[in-house]
């Protein structure tokens, strides 16, 4: 480490950090969970600050409020132009901005489809878009009063063991901070097809390339199939005692081991299969899997992936045999 080195640290709410970095997961990680609100507050910025103090002098820390109120300019671009000592004029202090709430979930279910190279115009596609909540939490009052009051605890004695003053205002503005509007994670079928909708508008040919990745996959598990309806595809949702033949069943429920671990003894089956380039079987423990474990956010995702290639295989398969009846067509003709 270089010994004189200076270091530029911000410190953000704890509970905006952690719904902003949920929000980064389904916007640019292809998460597909619900968001979880924490048992506990973890402030790991304070956590890293306090054993990097014990290496390096606290004077070589900047440390910097992430709060608009608070920072110079209005913004962490000009704030931290302002830190460097640079003048000069920012023009917009809107860096990613986030999804309102309804763009949020359309994505996130969107994101059981395996979008890959449609991830990056859709995402700026969905940042322009303006349709539905801006301003938001998907954590509600009670819980985010009860987080809040366990974090400026913690702020205080981090400001106080290290003698820092200067963080004060910022502990402050944690003390009064407001909680968004809480809003249930739950989009309706009028907020999907609203997004849908724009998307088709201002980008056609993206909503096509969508549309059909939803169209060659009517069969994922996901977990409001509205999302489906919002582009006019039609639902092939199997019902759960369809995801696994009775003999089969039967055959797994005599295993000599806890019930509770069938659905990973499954889940290993299904990997070996897949590793073993035995698509069939794969999908047939990874559907059984899915049957001992609905909630199971991992073992969803192996089924939607085997499904995804299931659709593929059989759409390759069809499209063999309609040229081959071509070929004989033309062998008559």
């Amino acid at each position: 480490m270089i010994p004189d080195a200076e270091f530029v640290v911000y410190i953000r709410h704890p509970l905006e950090l952690c719904e902003s970095n949920y929000n980064q997961g389904i916007k640019r990680h292809s998460a597909v969970n619900k968001f979880q609100v924490p048992k506990v507050i973890h402030n790991n910025t304070l956590k890293h600050l306090q054993g990097y103090f014990k290496r390096v002098p606290v004077p070589q820390f900047k440390l910097r409020p992430y709060d608009f109120k608070l920072m110079e300019g209005g913004g962490i671009v000009s704030d931290l132009l302002s830190v460097l000592g640079v003048e000069i004029k920012v023009e917009s202090n809107n860096i990613n901005p986030s999804f309102t709430f309804p763009a949020l979930e359309f994505k996130r279910l969107l994101n059981h489809f395996d979008l890959s190279h449609l991830e990056p115009q859709l995402d700026q596609v969905l940042q322009a878009c303006t349709i539905g909540e801006a301003k938001y939490s998907l954590m509600d009052e009670g819980d985010f009063v009860r987080l809040n009051l366990e974090n400026c605890l913690l702020m205080q004695a981090f400001i106080d063991d290290n003698k820092l003053s200067e963080l004060q205002p910022l502990h402050e503005q944690f003390k009064h901070k407001q909680q968004r509007p809480f809003k249930r994670q739950e989009a309706s079928l009028n907020e999907l097809t609203l997004i849908a909708d724009y998307i088709k508008e201002v980008e056609p040919a993206l909503y096509n390339e969508l549309k059909l990745k939803l169209t060659n996959n009517p069969n994922l598990i996901v977990d409001n199939l509205d999302v489906y309806n919002a582009f006019s595809v039609e639902v092939l949702a199997s019902a759960r005692e369809l995801l696994i033949d009775e003999s089969l069943l039967n055959y797994i429920n005599n295993f000599t081991i806890h019930p509770g671990k069938r659905g990973k003894v499954c889940f290993e089956l299904s990997c070996y299969h897949y590793d073993m380039e035995d698509y069939l079987n794969a999908l047939v423990f990874a559907k059984a899997t899915h049957y001992f474990n609905p909630n199971h956010m991992g073992f969803k995702l192996k089924l939607n992936k085997l499904l995804i290639k299931s659709n593929e295989l059989n759409r390759t398969s069809k499209n063999k045999l309609t040229e081959s009846s071509g070929l004989i067509n033309l062998n008559i003709k």
